[in-house]
């Protein structure tokens, strides 16, 4: 069935704030002990499945994940970036970077959910892209909020090479011992108000933990799973500030170290290139400044 714009954001923000939950389970929970009273508990506690059905129909992790990609598509962020940075000759192709959270502000909705399939999603989301121009670097940074459907805190960055000083790598690790996780969660009565909030249950932990275990069952050490979180660049400028560029990562941890930048994907493989041809460039211009040629500028 076909939804209007307006009502998926809805149903977008609803996945998050997660209200109409709250007001499910409060009708099933208080019709249960009115079933004396025949008609009253049975329509409250109809009326609270139904909503439940309803919440889960419209908003499952699947249809979110849609949504999300839905998005990303939606918005041409290159077109974008070329029209704001305004480069009249680029020397390279640019570079797309989709993925983690977006760094909202306190007059943007921030919301985080833990899936039924154990993954947590967030909004707002980041997108940004890279331009090269004969003698200038050019960054564009952008929120994707996913309850407008929005860019936000839109940002743009210019440097000359030679005030790129670094372009650092880091990689997020986690380690998870499943078997830890697991008596641990069985000595737990109840889970932090703040993580059921975000839709944190007992239950989808054990469905992780049980589903963590059968997809990575090669990869388990002692019944521990390390896996890369998520990777970030940091391009540090000469006038101090250090630009965050995050992608999703998601690998185990012996994979990645067996493996290089091209495994993560076009992504990657594209900021391997960019720090190559960035460090050329600033080559080129030590040397010629210290052939007395001067800098490009």
């Amino acid at each position: 069935m076909a939804i209007s714009e307006s009502q998926k954001r809805k149903y977008i923000r609803s996945y998050f704030d997660d209200e109409r939950a709250a007001l499910a389970w409060a009708l099933i929970l208080i019709g249960i002990p009115a079933i004396f009273a025949f008609l009253i508990g049975i329509v409250m506690i109809i009326v609270g499945v139904f909503l439940l059905w309803r919440r889960r129909s419209l908003t499952s992790d699947e249809q979110i994940d849609a949504w999300i990609e839905e998005d990303y598509r939606r918005h041409d962020f290159i077109d974008r970036a070329r029209q704001l940075i305004g480069f009249h000759e680029e020397v390279r192709e640019p570079v797309l970077l989709k993925g983690g959270a977006g760094g909202a502000n306190e007059e943007i909705f921030t919301g985080e959910k833990w899936g039924d399939d154990g993954v947590m999603r967030e909004t707002p989301l980041s997108a940004a892209v890279i331009l090269c121009s004969r003698d200038q670097i050019a960054i564009y940074r952008t929120g994707l909020d996913l309850t407008t459907g929005n860019r936000v805190n839109e940002r743009v960055y210019e440097a000359f090479y030679q005030d790129v000083v670094s372009i650092n790598v880091v990689s997020h690790s986690q380690s998870i011992d499943l078997d830890a996780a697991r008596k641990q969660l069985s000595a737990f009565k109840s889970l932090n108000p703040k993580e059921v909030q975000k839709g944190l249950t007992k239950t989808k932990l054990k469905m992780s933990i049980s589903g963590i275990r059968s997809r990575f069952a090669n990869e388990l050490i002692n019944d521990t799973l390390q896996r890369e979180r998520s990777r970030v660049y940091h391009i540090g400028l000469s006038n101090g500030e250090n630009i965050m560029l995050p992608i999703s990562d998601g690998r185990p941890t012996r994979l990645a170290n067996a493996s290089d930048d091209t495994s993560l994907g076009q992504a990657a493989s594209s900021m391997l290139t960019l720090r190559n041809f960035v460090r050329e460039k600033k080559c080129q211009i030590l040397a010629e400044t210290a052939s007395g040629g001067g800098p490009l500028i």
